[in-house]
């Protein structure tokens, strides 16, 4: 189906940007390629919904002629070929990519097809870098998993690489198959001649995997690239499959040349309208060359569609269609004909025209090419000044959200740019410093939107809007949430495969099954329902909490009851563990049993729920339903049983199980069912609430957190009253976003039910305003304060303190104030110090959460203490609720107290607990030690239920195995801490015992142990065991050991953590050089935790790629600690650029 294009004001139409219009007939799944951030992680294929697919649809003729035996091949050698590779090849203008785009658009049942098209015509598509981009977001998409974060060069073809493996695995996991389709080979501008080649061809695996199959389309000529080794299936004469030129292409050709010519020779405003649509690499619409070349829209929309319209095509845009050259040879042509000065003149035409958008802060009437296009024009030419320039430009980023309703378009530049800037060998640290400012913009923006706004948006048929507000969200739980809220909203509207789209977008096993099961309802008999219900099944089974496993197999059961599928609920029954939740999961089955007609079979499902109240319920209802067939006696009979039961079961406390039982004795008594009463309503509605006065009494509520919650209810209200207007204010007091999207939910349902869809999109525009405002505010005094620390660092207090008095929120404010008076003490001026602690106090308290501001004025009285101002730490101290603050701030006080200064007898202390020091080990532990009694011992120990207990007596044991000789004994315990991460530490633990009692070998061969049985389990805790093992072989000093464990680690997260401490371990033995190498290796990871002890050691040009490394990492305050050490430039750019961020929200818009 075609959907509407947008238009401004006009609502959604349902389904845009999920799912793209269709050309022809679809036999099977389509696959696309384009920008999806990341959203998933489920290990299984789904259909691919990316913006790609325009690109390929653009390609493709609109019906392609005399093909019908080179498409029917295709699908032969995709579903039955015993080789893995075939290369259509033919001349130019034979009308290769033509075919290769309509089957990929149409590929046959069973076929998944990623594909890409090389091609000059569109800027940043024409080589091995577009390939890694454009492939790898459609293999996260066809796997549900995010797109791998902070890619590099050195790390973004093992992505492709791996993440093509796994996709052809999960697609003949399923008995499907995959293919990877590239055209254009030849036209790969990424390739040389010689040995710095590097081509798409290259690229393609040598020894596909998991029944791959791999098509490729291109020239006989130029030869294959010098960088595709000898033996790579390319380089064999029996994978070429010529093909034959079409008539059509033949006949398009002789067209388009001889207007091109015509072009070429014609008019200054057709050869303009030439180089200005070759030179911007597509996007142009008649419009944007009006304005360039200061034409008509008229004379522009006559000269393309006239006499030169065969050599242009159009592409469908947000606004109105692009023009792009009609054929790859044609711009080729172009580009040759125009040479190298024409282009750039007509180039640099372009960048006056977008500088001029720029100076006037990129307004309302921005052309989408210059929020689009451009940006992939300066990647082209590689021109990172203006790319850095338009990623650091907040009006650009703003504008952008306003066009697209969400911010992944501009974080994309951001990180664009800087991995232009990371190919460096010594990055740019002061332009990545600014874009680490301004990714952290974005994202922070978006972090205090509410989950509910997509689904809102979607509500009222803003599809585009919501998912592309859902997408913003950087928190991959949140962006989840968001998802769900949509799939939800177009349930509601009907609109079940855009829903099944989305809920495949949903990375959280949890979350999709609660997509799943508000997609069954109206989900029967889909094909996209029931393949994500198989999805499901297979990664709900993998879940390893047992109780979590239960619990969403019984969601699963009720959706494919709900789908009607009753042996396959069945089959998700059987492995439920409790019997509790397995005879709540035996109802939804009984039911559909019902319903489908198979009463004998609902009985005996029935009976699976033995022993609890659901038998009951379930009973019941099956007796009703011989009953309401006219078999009585049937009915009657199974109520006697019920009876037999046990008495009472009328007055069972199930409510489902009581109602059951009332409308079996009616139908066996032949009286109608009784009918239920209506619930009444709350009884601040029965009892017509005074809202004003109700309002009043709310706003008189001191605490944040308790005001809120009370607005909340009185939205509820006042909605359920009817009166929405008192309901919008209220709505728009909540100045918590969490709260205010949950009055969102109770008051834009009842708008749009009221016919006021107008209020409902200005309430939501509100919302998102207002949630975007304080998200930015929040993240950006975080910001500030990781920046106060690293300018006191660099030992500037001014500027120290007046970023500090910059903070808005008062947490945050406190926090910085208390630092830098810290700083004035030790550099000796304790009249700054003494005034900046006391305006942290002033911001302290105007903290409205009861907990945060406890452990801000702690803070802060440590500092008064240092201060010798001890009455007014004391009278902070007595403020304090919680005991453990007030006791370790009059600690403070008394060790600062010096005789004669009002403090010779400070207040008597709390003695210190045995929290301190952690927890006791339980007496029962100690006796049954004493006694040698080991075995009861070890299973007291693992069976303590708290945490914290139970670690001081796994430690315990070992500490008595170890000291009397038992390693054995040690050994064991060990691994099964490691085992059941229950604790980790306690490896770590009997390592350093052994070690302390001169038992290193031993401590090796522990080790080895706990490495043996970590691979063995195979889930994510394995990762963290290894880890452990890592840091235990660097402290035995075995540093090549520790590498080697490190580096197979799969899990990045915790790969990178470990080889961090091996950097730290080969540092200890002064090899900076390895250290350095090592820090290299590890690519984009986290900042370390100890990245200002560790970062400075390594060599010169690894610490600034560590640091720049670092500063795209979620902790990056760590690299910002580095910076002020070794780049007071880039320091001196991050401020500025806080400072220009500052400025622009402060301008008139």
């Amino acid at each position: 189906m075609a959907l509407e294009r947008e238009r401004p004001g006009a609502p959604d139409a349902p389904g845009r940007s999920s799912s793209n219009s269709v050309s022809g007939t679809v036999h099977g799944p389509v696959a696309q390629i384009g920008v999806v951030r990341g959203d998933v992680n489920l290990m299984t294929g789904a259909p691919v919904r990316t913006r790609y697919r325009e690109t390929v649809r653009r390609i493709a003729p609109p019906e392609l002629v005399g093909r019908e035996a080179e498409l029917a091949e295709l699908a032969a050698f995709c579903t039955s070929s015993p080789t893995p590779y075939r290369w259509w090849r033919a001349a130019a203008w034979s009308g290769k990519s033509a075919l290769m785009a309509t089957f990929a658009l149409n590929p046959p049942p069973g076929v998944r097809v990623v594909s890409f098209f090389i091609t000059a015509r569109l800027a940043a598509q024409n080589d091995r870098h577009a390939f890694i981009d454009n492939v790898l977001e459609q293999l996260v998409t066809l796997l549900d998993q995010p797109l791998p974060p902070l890619l590099t060069e050195s790390t973004r073809e093992a992505h492709l690489l791996g993440l093509l493996t796994e996709a052809a695995e999960a697609c003949r996991d399923r008995g499907e198959h995959l293919v990877l389709l590239v055209d254009g080979l030849d036209e790969d501008r990424g390739v040389t001649t010689g040995p710095d080649a590097h081509s798409v061809a290259a690229l393609l695996p040598v020894d596909p995997p998991a029944d791959l199959r791999v098509v490729v389309a291109g020239r006989p000529n130029p030869p294959i690239p010098t960088d595709v080794p000898d033996h790579h299936p390319l380089r064999a004469p029996d994978v070429v499959r010529p093909l034959a030129p079409s008539d059509a292409a033949v006949a398009v050709r002789a067209d388009m040349e001889r207007e091109l010519k015509a072009l070429l020779h014609g008019t200054p405003t057709t050869q303009e309208l030439l180089g200005l649509v070759a030179a911007a690499g597509g996007g142009l619409t008649a419009a944007d060359l009006a304005e360039l070349t200061r034409s008509s829209e008229w004379d522009v929309d006559d000269h393309l569609n006239t006499v030169t319209g065969r050599s242009f095509s159009r592409r469908p845009g947000a606004a109105s269609d692009a023009y792009v050259l009609g054929h790859e040879e044609l711009h080729l042509k172009a580009i040759e004909v125009l040479g190298p000065t024409r282009l750039a003149a007509y180039r640099e035409r372009l960048h006056r025209w977008a500088d001029g958008y720029r100076d006037r802060r990129w307004p309302a009437d921005t052309p989408d090419y210059l929020l689009r296009d451009y940006f992939a024009l300066l990647g082209l030419t590689g021109d990172v000044v203006r790319m850095l320039a338009c990623a650091t430009d907040p009006d650009r980023h703003d504008r952008m959200l306003d066009r697209s309703g969400g911010d992944a378009d501009a974080l994309n530049e951001v990180l664009e740019t800087r991995s232009l800037l990371m190919a460096d060998d010594v990055p740019d640290l002061v332009a990545i410093s600014r874009l680490a400012v301004h990714r952290d913009r974005l994202v922070g923006r978006n972090a205090s939107l509410s989950p509910t706004l997509p689904g809102l948006w979607a509500s009222l048929g803003r599809i585009s809007r919501a998912v592309a507000v859902a997408r913003s969200f950087d928190d991959a739980h949140a962006r989840d949430l968001a998802h769900l809220s949509v799939v939800r909203a177009l349930v509601r509207q009907g609109h079940v495969t855009q829903a099944v789209d989305l809920a495949d977008a949903i990375g959280d096993v949890l979350l999709r099954t609660r997509a799943l099961t508000a997609l069954a309802p109206v989900g029967r008999g889909h094909d996209g329902v029931r393949s994500l219900l198989d999805r499901q099944d297979r990664a709900v089974r993998l879940i390893e909490v047992t109780t979590r496993r239960d619990r969403e197999l019984r969601a699963l059961v009720r959706a494919a009851a709900r789908l009607g599928d009753i042996p396959r609920a069945l089959a998700l029954l059987d492995p439920i563990t409790d019997d509790a939740v397995r005879a709540l999961a035996v109802l939804p089955i009984v039911r559909a049993a019902i319903t489908g007609g198979d009463l004998e079979l609902a009985l005996v499902v029935a009976d699976q729920a033995a022993g609890t109240d659901s038998h009951v319920d379930a009973i019941a209802r099956v007796a009703t339903a011989f009953g309401e067939s006219g078999d009585v006696s049937r009915a009657r009979e199974l109520l006697d049983r019920i009876t037999a039961l046990g008495p009472g079961h009328d007055q069972a406390p199930d409510g489902e199980a009581r109602r059951s039982v009332r409308d079996l004795t009616a139908v066996v008594d032949g009286l109608d069912r009784p009918e239920e009463p209506e619930p009444s309503p709350p009884d601040d509605v029965r009892q017509g609430t005074d809202l004003a006065q109700a309002r009043r009494r709310v706003e008189s509520i001191a605490d944040d957190v308790e005001r809120a919650r009370a607005t909340l209810d009185l939205v509820r209200t006042a909605v359920a009253q009817g009166d929405l207007v008192t309901a919008g204010s209220l709505t728009d007091s909540l100045d918590d976003p969490a709260r205010r999207g949950d009055a969102l939910e109770a008051l834009v349902p009842a708008l749009i039910s009221g016919g006021d869809r107008e209020r409902a999109v200005a309430a939501l525009h509100r919302a998102e305003v207002s949630a975007r405002a304080h998200g930015h505010t929040a993240r950006r005094d975080q910001v500030v304060v990781w920046v106060v620390g690293a300018v006191i660092a660099a030992g500037d207090l001014d500027q120290a303190e007046a970023l500090a008095r910059s903070v808005l929120g008062p947490r945050h404010r406190g926090h910085a104030l208390n630092l830098v008076s810290r700083a004035a003490r030790g550099a000796g001026d304790e009249a700054r110090a003494r005034r900046l602690v006391h305006d942290a106090v002033t911001a302290a308290h105007s903290i409205t959460d009861i907990g945060r501001r406890e452990q801000t004025l702690a803070a802060i009285a440590h500092t008064l203490a240092s201060l010798h101002d001890l009455t007014a730490a004391e009278a902070l101290a007595d403020t304090m609720r919680s005991h453990h603050l007030r006791d370790s701030v009059l600690r403070s006080v008394a060790r600062f107290s010096t005789p004669g200064e009002g403090h010779d007898q400070p207040r008597a202390l709390p003695s210190p607990t045995a929290d301190e020091d952690g927890p006791e080990p339980p007496p029962e532990l100690v006796a049954l030690i004493a006694r040698g009694d080991f075995d009861s011992a070890e299973e007291l120990a693992f069976s303590t239920t708290d945490w914290f207990t139970g670690t001081r007596a796994v430690e315990e044991v070992l500490t008595a195995a170890v000291t009397a000789g038992d390693l054995d004994r040690a050994e064991q315990v060990a691994i099964r801490a490691a085992l059941n991460r229950r604790p980790l530490s306690a490896v770590g633990f009997a390592v350093d015992a052994m070690t302390a009692h001169g038992h290193a070998d031993r401590a090796r061969t522990l080790l080895h142990r706990v490495e043996l049985a970590a691979r063995s389990t195979g889930h994510l805790g394995s990762a963290a065991t290894l880890r452990t093992v890592v840091g235990c072989l660097v402290g035995l000093a075995d540093l090549d050991r520790a590498e080697e464990v490190a580096r197979s680690i799969a899990d990045p997260y915790y790969r990178h953590a470990s080889l961090w401490g091996v950097v730290e371990g080969i540092l200890r033995t002064g090899d900076v050089d390895r250290a350095s190498a090592v820090a290299d290796s590890i690519g984009d990871s986290e900042p370390p935790v100890a990245a200002g002890y560790l970062i400075p050691k390594l060599a010169p040009d690894s610490a600034r790629r560590a640091v720049a490394r670092g500063l795209f990492g979620r902790k990056w305050q760590r690299s910002v600690d580095v910076l002020s050490r070794m780049s007071p430039a880039s320091l001196e750019a991050l401020v500025r650029e806080l400072t220009v961020i500052d400025e622009r929200a402060r301008r008139p818009v």
